[in-house]
C-alpha cells in the first residue's frame, strides 16, 4: 500500500461507488485491525506478524528455534510486553511459554504489571511455564504493560553477545469468567456484538457519510455517534438509500478530524461492506514530472544537520553558500521528516525505504535485516558500480549497511583525533579516486559525512564567523555537549550561543566539502548525467526543548531534515511544501532511474504528479526512556511514550499554528490524539513483515564501548 495520505486518505484509491459523485475514502473492514475494538488479548506468539505490536523494549527480533517455534530472547534487564485487557478487565492468568537457554545461568524473573509487582519466579533450564495471576483491579482498561526483569539478561561484556538466558515463545490469557464476544470482522462483514463499540478516527471528506448494506431492521438497531474535533458528540441518523443500502450523514465538517463510534442496541448486528464515502475532490494540478533521466546517483547523507541552519531553509547566517546555490538548481523539499532522531534507524530508512519497525535497525543492539533489499542491492542487480564512504560507527559494516556495495569504506572514529570523526574533506579525499576511475558503467556513490555531529570542533576561524558579539560563556569550545545535559545550570544563553557558533562553523565546513564534490562531478562532466540527493539523517537539539544532542526526543529540531534532489542539468528545479519522508527517497531515486521499486514499499515517489502527496508519517527513538513514537498527520503531530500506560506522557502540537511546538494540546484535543494513535497503529500493522525478522542483534564489547564514548546510550542502560 503506497502513498497513504491520512487515515481517511484514499485507502481504496478513489474507487467509485453507486453514486459517481462519491468515492470510498475509508474501508472500515480494512481499517478494523488498527482500532482498539477487537476485544481483550487472548494469545501472543513471538513469530506472528503482529508480534512487534506486543513485544516492546528489551527483546531481540524473534528467531526460529530447533523445534520450529519462534523465540524472542530478552536482551536487556527489563523486557516489556503489552496486551489489551478490554474495556472491562477480568481476573486473568497470563501463561508464558518460556525457554531458559543457558544452563549456566538460571534466572529468577520478576514480573511487574503497569509498574507494580505481580510475582517472582525461579526457573529451571529448558522449557518452562510462568503463570502470572492478575487481579481485575491490577489492570487498566485497554492497553497494559507486563515488565519482566531478568537479571543477567543483558549484553555480556565478557562474551560480546546477547546471552540467550531467557526467551518467550508465547503468552496465553486465561479467565474463568465468560468474556462477552468481541466485535470482529467476518469476510466483508463488520459484526457488532452486544455491549461493544467499534471506534474509528478519521479525517472527514466533503459530504462524508457512512455507507453499508444490511437487513431491514439495521437502521433501527445501529447507533452511529460522530464527534468532530472540538465539537460535541452527535448521533447520525441512518437512512435507506435504496433496498439493502443504507447511509448515515456524518456532518458538514469536511477535513476535520473526527471520532466515529458504532454500536448496537443489545443484539448482534452485521454491517456488510461498511465504508466511509465522500465527494471526490480533484487535487490541485501538480508540477509535471521531470523527464530528465539520470544514469548515476550520488547520495550524500549529512549527519546531525538541522534544516533550519541552512540558508536555503531560511537561516540568516551565511553557513551554506554552496548548498544554497545547489538548492537553486534542485527540487527542495521544505518539509522533509526523518523516521528517527538518531543515525542508525534513520539512515536505514533512507537506504531501504521502510520504517524502523520493519527494517529492524532500531536500537544500539540491532542491525539491518538481512532479507530486505536496499538501495545498493537493487542498483547492484541493475548493473551499477556501487561504493560507499562513511564516517559514523552506526552505519559500519557490522550493522549490515555494506550489503550490495562492491566497496564499503568505513573511516573509523579515533579518540586521539581532535574532531573524533573524519572530516568531510577527508571523506572526499578517500572517495575522489574511486569517482575519478569511473568508466561508462552507471554508478551509485553513497557518502556519509559527520562534521556536524558533536564534538563541534571546526578549524580556527570557522566558529568565529558566527559567534555573536558581547557574550560571556562560562564553558570553553572543547566542553563536551553532554556536560550541559549532566549540569543543567550550564545551559545559559551565552553558553548555548557558543555551542551554536561552533555548530555553524561545522555546517560551513561541511558546505565547503559538499561544494568540492559538486566541482569534481562537474570537472568530469558527470553533473549532466547524475542525480545528486542531499539529505540529513536527523537534526540536533540546542536547548530548544530543554535538551541537547539527539536521539532522546522527537521534536522538529531533530526530525525535520534538509532534503534536496538535483536532477541532471537542474531540470525541474522548484520548492515543494508538501510532506516528504526519508522512506520516500528510495522509490524516488528508482523512479528517476527508470527502475521499478519493490512493490511493498510504504513510501511514495516524490516526483510523481499523478499520486497525491502523502501527508502522514511515523518516527521513533529507542535511545531515551521511555521509547518514543511520533506521528505527523496533516497539521498535527503527536508524540508519546510506549511503556507504562499509567505514566505515559502524550504531546500534541499544531505544526501550522505552533511550528516551534510550545503548546501541548493533548488534554484539549482528545479526538486528535485518538486519531494519531490509530494512524500509528494502522501504519505499524500495514508495514508488519510477513514473517519474523531474522536475528539482527550484533554487538560486541568494543563496539558498545565506542558507542557509549560517542554519546549513544540505550534507554535500559540509564
Amino acid at each position: 500500500m503506497r502513498g497513504l495520505a491520512g487515515f481517511a486518505a484514499f485507502v481504496l484509491a478513489a474507487t467509485a461507488c453507486r453514486h459517481p459523485e462519491h468515492a470510498v475514502t475509508l474501508d472500515l473492514i480494512e481499517a478494523f485491525p488498527a482500532t482498539d475494538s477487537a476485544g481483550p488479548t487472548t494469545q501472543i506468539r513471538a513469530g506472528d506478524r503482529r508480534a512487534a505490536d506486543n513485544f516492546l523494549e528489551g527483546w531481540s527480533p524473534p528467531e526460529r528455534g530447533e523445534d520450529g517455534q519462534f523465540i524472542a530472547w530478552s536482551n536487556a534487564p527489563r523486557a516489556s510486553i503489552s496486551f489489551d485487557a478490554g474495556p472491562r478487565p477480568l481476573e486473568t492468568t497470563v501463561v508464558l511459554d518460556c525457554v531458559v537457554g543457558e544452563p549456566s545461568h538460571v534466572p529468577a524473573v520478576f514480573a511487574r504489571l503497569n509498574g507494580r509487582p505481580v510475582g517472582r519466579f525461579r526457573l529451571s533450564p529448558g522449557a518452562e511455564q510462568i503463570r502470572v495471576a492478575l487481579r481485575a483491579e491490577q489492570q487498566v482498561a485497554g492497553r497494559n504493560v507486563l515488565d519482566l526483569f531478568v537479571p543477567g539478561g543483558h549484553v555480556s561484556a565478557e562474551r560480546g553477545e546477547i546471552p540467550r538466558h531467557f526467551g518467550v515463545r508465547s503468552l496465553r490469557f486465561e479467565s474463568e469468567a465468560a468474556r462477552s464476544p468481541a466485535a470482529h470482522v467476518e469476510g466483508d462483514r463488520l459484526v457488532l456484538t452486544p455491549g461493544t463499540t467499534v471506534t474509528y478516527f478519521l479525517r472527514l471528506p466533503p459530504d462524508a457519510r457512512l455507507a453499508f448494506e444490511s437487513g431491514e431492521r439495521t437502521a433501527d438497531r445501529l447507533r452511529v455517534a460522530v464527534q468532530a474535533d472540538e465539537r460535541p458528540e452527535r448521533l447520525a441518523g441512518t437512512t435507506r438509500r435504496e433496498p439493502g443500502h443504507l447511509t448515515a450523514d456524518l456532518g458538514p465538517e469536511a477535513g476535520a478530524v473526527a471520532r466515529l463510534a458504532l454500536s448496537t442496541d443489545g443484539t448482534e448486528l452485521a454491517l456488510v461492506r461498511p465504508r466511509i464515502e465522500g465527494r471526490s475532490v480533484r487535487p490541485a494540478a501538480a508540477a509535471p514530472r521531470p523527464t530528465a533521466r539520470a544514469s548515476n546517483v550520488v547520495l550524500y547523507v549529512a549527519d546531525t544537520l538541522r534544516a533550519d541552519r541552512l540558508g536555503c531553509f531560511g537561516y540568516g547566517r551565511p553557513t551554506s553558500p554552496r548548498l544554497d546555490a545547489f538548492a537553486r538548481e534542485s527540487i527542495v523539499f521544505e518539509t522533509a521528516m526523518a523516521q528517527a532522531s538518531w543515525t542508525r534507524p534513520s539512515t536505514a530508512s533512507i537506504l531501504t525505504g521502510r520504517y524502523p519497525a520493519e527494517h529492524g535497525a532500531r536500537s544500539l543492539m540491532s542491525a539491518l535485516r538481512a532479507d530486505l533489499p536496499t538501495m545498493a542491492t537493487i542498483l547492484a542487480e541493475a548493473g551499477y558500480d556501487t561504493a560507499a564512504f562513511v564516517t559514523n560507527l552506526n552505519v559500519a559494516p557490522r550493522f549490515g549497511f555494506d550489503r550490495g556495495f562492491a566497496e564499503y569504506h568505513y573511516l573509523e572514529e579515533r579518540d586521539d583525533r581532535e574532531t573524533v570523526y573524519v572530516s568531510a574533506a577527508e571523506l572526499n579525499a578517500a572517495a575522489f579516486p574511486w569517482l575519478d576511475a569511473r568508466s561508462d558503467r552507471p554508478f551509485f556513490l553513497y557518502l556519509h559525512a559527520t562534521d556536524t555531529h558533536a564534538p563541534y570542533r571546526p578549524p580556527p576561524g570557522y566558529a568565529e564567523r558566527f559567534l555573536p558579539p558581547d557574550i560571556h560563556p562560562t564553558i570553553g569550545p572543547r566542553t563536551p555537549v553532554l556536560t550541559l545535559l549532566e549540569r543543567p545550570t550550564l545551559a545559559t544563553a551565552d553558553n548555548i550561543a557558543l555551542l551554536g557558533a561552533l555548530y555553524d562553523g561545522e555546517v560551513a565546513l561541511l558546505d565547503e566539502a559538499f561544494g568540492a564534490l559538486l566541482d569534481r562531478l562537474r570537472a568530469h562532466g558527470l553533473d549532466r548525467s547524475t542525480l545528486v540527493v542531499f539529505v540529513a539523517d536527523h537534526g540536533e537539539e540546542f536547548h530548544d526543548h530543554g535538551g541537547f544532542d539527539h536521539g532522546r526526543t522527537l521534536y522538529q529540531e531533530l526530525v525535520r531534515v534538509p532534503l534536496l534532489m538535483r536532477l541532471p542539468g537542474g531540470a525541474g528545479a522548484r520548492r515543494v511544501r508538501a510532506l516528504a519522508r526519508q522512506i520516500d527517497v528510495l522509490p524516488t531515486i528508482l523512479a528517476v532511474l527508470g527502475l521499478e521499486p519493490p512493490k511493498d514499499l510504504p513510501g511514495s515517489t516524490l516526483l510523481e504528479a499523478a499520486v497525491p502527496a502523502a501527508d502522514e508519517t511515523m518516527m521513533e527513538t529507542q535511545l531515551g526512556h521511555p521509547a518514543l513514537v511520533g506521528v505527523v498527520a496533516g497539521r498535527w503531530k503527536a508524540v508519546w511514550g510506549e511503556a507504562r500506560p499509567g505514566a505515559e506522557r502524550v504531546e500534541l502540537y499544531d505544526l501550522v499554528a505552533d511550528p516551534a511546538e510550545r503548546w501541548n494540546l493533548a488534554s484539549d484535543r482528545p479526538v486528535v490524539v485518538g486519531y494519531a494513535r490509530q494512524t500509528a497503529a494502522r501504519l505499524r500493522r500495514t508495514r508488519a513483515p510477513q514473517e519474523a525478522a531474522p536475528d539482527t542483534t550484533v554487538i560486541d564489547p568494543e563496539t558498545e564501548r565506542r558507542l557509549r564514548a560517542l554519546g549513544y546510550v540505550d534507554a535500559d542502560a540509564r
